[in-house]
């Protein structure tokens, strides 16, 4: 209500957004989104009153209604001379696990005291602190758990993460795809067709493996991924440009089909030196190229006349 001496936790017109249960982030009320398609909620809002619902604030981006409310009161705050709400800071960007592995390393009591050192950083410790998006990469066969080891180890030292999936390096990988068919190298009949229907094929478990862990955890807001075409990492199985553009294209199509943001990385950043180096040694900067596939894939899967609306959030570039 913005009323002086009304702490967020104690009013009763709006909930601590930190608090809240449920995931948002399709751009739309939770209760009308894709995932919460699942019957008739008991503690759903009777009064149209978008403070009382079960929604959880997201970043700009990942709507949700309490977004839309924080913003109007700010508007009437400004204009009535009341003091405005805090910002609500959140790390749209992180990976918890990593961040609890370091710590883990540094103490003797691993994971237990990671957890509460973790809680205790200043980034999660601050009123303002809105929760964070955590990046989580899939692996092929391997489903979703939003109740495994990891991942509740992961909620224990922060409550408030949510999560962005990936696809792994082991999806839409022709190399190791080639490296199990060898034995069939002599069999060249129908080779072309087969081929294509494999990468359809695969394509679709892609998408499938990311669309369907929304439907089993309402923590999964979004998906992300990574172009990074620095030489050393382009040399790992899996990496190789090709591999790293059919999971990028895999994931703006599970997206799209979840209605929810990709978060966009690339790497590296530009190369520093003379204009003319490029030239000299006829080669392409990496910085250059994974720009160009960005946009090219970024438009390609924009296409004007769809239905579909890519929603990007670009988190990572130089």
């Amino acid at each position: 209500c913005l009323e002086k001496g009304h702490d967020a936790e104690d009013c009763p017109r709006t909930k601590n957004p930190s608090k809240n249960s449920g995931g948002a982030g399709s751009g739309r009320s939770h209760k009308n989104s894709r995932r919460a398609g699942k019957g008739d909620d008991d503690t759903s809002n009777t009064n149209g009153d978008a403070a009382e619902s079960d929604e959880r604030l997201l970043p700009s981006g990942f709507f949700s209604s309490v977004d839309d409310l924080l913003a109007d009161m700010s508007i009437v705050a400004k204009e009535e001379g009341k003091e405005q709400p805090p910002p609500v800071l959140f790390d749209a960007g992180c990976d918890v696990g990593e961040a609890l592995d370091y710590i883990a390393t540094t103490q003797s009591n691993k994971k237990k005291s990671s957890t509460v050192t973790y809680r205790n950083a200043p980034h999660v410790a601050v009123n303002a602190y809105g929760g964070c998006l955590c990046r989580q990469l899939l692996k092929p066969g391997k489903a979703w758990k939003p109740d495994a080891q990891r991942i509740s180890w992961i909620k224990e030292a922060d409550p408030d993460t949510l999560f962005v999936l990936g696809l792994g390096p082991a999806f839409l990988n022709k190399q190791l795809a080639q490296a199990r068919d060898i034995d069939d190298s002599d069999d060249s009949q129908d080779e072309d067709e087969s081929t294509s229907n494999d990468d359809e094929e695969e394509q679709d478990a892609a998408v499938e493996a990311l669309v369907s862990s929304m439907d089993r955890d309402d923590g999964v807001v979004g998906f992300f991924a990574k172009l990074d075409y620095s030489p050393d990492i382009l040399q790992r199985p899996g990496y190789d440009r090709e591999a790293q553009l059919r999971r990028f294209r895999a994931t703006c199509s599970a997206a799209m089909e979840g209605d929810v943001p990709i978060q966009c990385r690339i790497a590296p950043g530009p190369t520093e030196g003379d204009d003319n180096d490029e030239a000299e040694n006829d080669q392409v900067d990496p910085y250059v190229s994974v720009v160009r596939d960005l946009a090219t894939v970024l438009v390609e899967m924009s296409p004007e006349d769809s239905d579909e609306i890519l929603k990007i959030h670009l988190v990572c570039w130089n």
